[in-house]
């Protein structure tokens, strides 16, 4: 089920035991609204004091998310094992969704992630409108064509990106 966190002030703290999901929370945040380094991954799971130079264990992926992998072990090779909650194939998508309201305002962000001959696919989406995934992404298949005309018919200032964080990143500033 969709999650709502509404702050009544500036700041947040998130409380919860191991594994509640603490660290997925600020890495969806992360994913919607910080650029990928250049040819890397982003940084995810910062709150367990990883780091570039030590990526061992627990380090989390565009791949690792979008599989739903879980319950890491090292084994004797002293490789990262990993169960995942969906097998691979090209008919899976995931989608990340945040709504930003502040009363004046309101600002959907959404990134739409498919797995396309080995590499995952990203489309980026901006609408200035609140939208929900039970209502808007119904029957979703690979089609930037047909998701940037279904979103600018429910609003002319929605726009559609694939593959471009950088224009996403620019046009949802721009609107803010």
């Amino acid at each position: 089920p969709p999650y709502r966190i509404t702050p009544e002030t500036q700041t947040v703290a998130l409380q919860g035991k191991k594994g509640s999901g603490k660290s997925t929370v600020v890495d969806g945040l992360i994913t919607l609204l910080v650029p990928p380094p250049r040819n890397k991954h982003l940084l995810y799971n910062q709150a367990s004091g990883i780091s570039e130079e030590n990526k061992k264990s627990k380090g989390r992926t565009d791949e690792t998310y979008f599989w739903g992998n879980y319950d890491e072990s090292i084994d004797e090779n002293e490789h990262i094992q990993s169960k995942r909650l969906r097998e691979v194939n090209d008919s899976h998508h995931t989608l990340l969704l945040a709504c930003f309201d502040n009363g004046i305002q309101r600002l959907t962000l959404v990134q739409v992630w498919f797995w396309k001959t080995d590499a995952i696919k990203k489309i980026y989406i901006v609408c200035p409108k609140a939208l929900k995934i039970e209502e808007h992404f119904i029957n979703l298949g690979y089609d930037p064509l047909k998701l940037r005309k279904q979103f600018e018919m429910l609003s002319p200032e929605a726009k559609v990106f694939t593959d471009d964080f950088k224009g996403y990143q620019q046009y949802f500033r721009d609107i803010l």
